[in-house]
């Protein structure tokens, strides 16, 4: 049953969105304590919608039961099959000479050395929209993304970088005008097809995941999940775990520029 929904809220600019009553709550801690507040708030309700669900801890976040869950996750099919066919296009890139394991069944995986290379491309996640505004202090300036890209660029003697982005398409085109600069060449999955912002998000987080270094933007979700896929594939912590920096003087600074916590993989 669906409660009826009269009352309009910012719910991620989704305009079709409607609330009868609005709750605020303030929760720190794992989801059993929100399963408990929910239970006790809204006993009386069929349905309740939890903005932001994503902050809360899974009960047994980080331990081998929690990664075993994470393992066992898969993408759909026809949508690795995309984001490899534009690997392998575009980017020069397969599983194979990546030297990345991902086997087709989670069970298979073995705890091994680190040993994926990945595609000689920088692949980098840049949040824009509303993190400009809530994460402010974290978040670079078109200019500045290009800048620490450059530098990644020149230490490690690449020319590629795959970008996955919520920017709309006059700041790609600016970024990519800023690294064309530098002879940097930058990539974005455009679809051939219809399909979903869902879909294309996890065709961006699978192609960003298998390049030969990450660099994600600080608090994302998004981020966090392209380095648990990168630590289930065994890439080194050294090209995973990276965050752009405020101000392109800060990269490596990590008193001013917070870098990512290395949750590590446990089996």
């Amino acid at each position: 049953m669906v409660i009826l929904l009269i009352k309009k809220g910012f719910f991620y600019s989704y305009e079709t969105i409607r609330a009868k009553n609005l709750t605020c709550l303030s929760i720190q801690g794992e989801s059993k304590t929100l399963a408990n507040a929910i239970t006790l708030l809204f006993s009386d309700l069929n349905t309740v919608f939890i903005d932001r669900a994503e902050t809360i801890l899974h009960d047994s976040f980080g331990n081998n039961i929690y990664w075993k869950i994470r393992r066992s996750m898969r993408y759909a099919s026809n949508l690795y099959k995309i984001a490899e066919e534009y690997r392998q296009k575009y980017l020069d890139s397969n599983s194979e000479t990546d030297k990345i394991v991902f086997p087709e069944i989670w069970l298979e995986e073995t705890d091994s050395e680190r040993n994926a290379v990945g595609g000689k491309y920088i692949s980098a996640h840049l949040r824009r929209q509303d993190f400009i505004r809530s994460h402010d202090k974290n978040v670079p300036s078109l200019k500045e993304a290009a800048i620490q890209l450059k530098n990644i660029c020149e230490k490690l003697s690449i020319k590629k970088v795959f970008v996955a982005s919520d920017a709309d398409k006059n700041e790609i085109e600016q970024l990519s005008n800023l690294l064309s600069i530098y002879d940097i060449k930058l990539y974005y999955f455009i679809p051939e097809t219809l399909l979903s912002d869902g879909a294309v998000s996890i065709i961006d987080q699978i192609i960003a995941s298998k390049a030969f270094y990450f660099i994600g933007t600080h608090s994302s979700t998004f981020s966090y999940r392209i380095r648990e896929d990168r630590e289930i594939m065994h890439f080194s912590l050294e090209s995973t775990f990276n965050d752009f920096c405020k101000h392109s003087k800060d990269v490596g600074n990590k008193e001013k520029c917070e870098q990512p916590a290395k949750w590590k993989i446990v089996y």
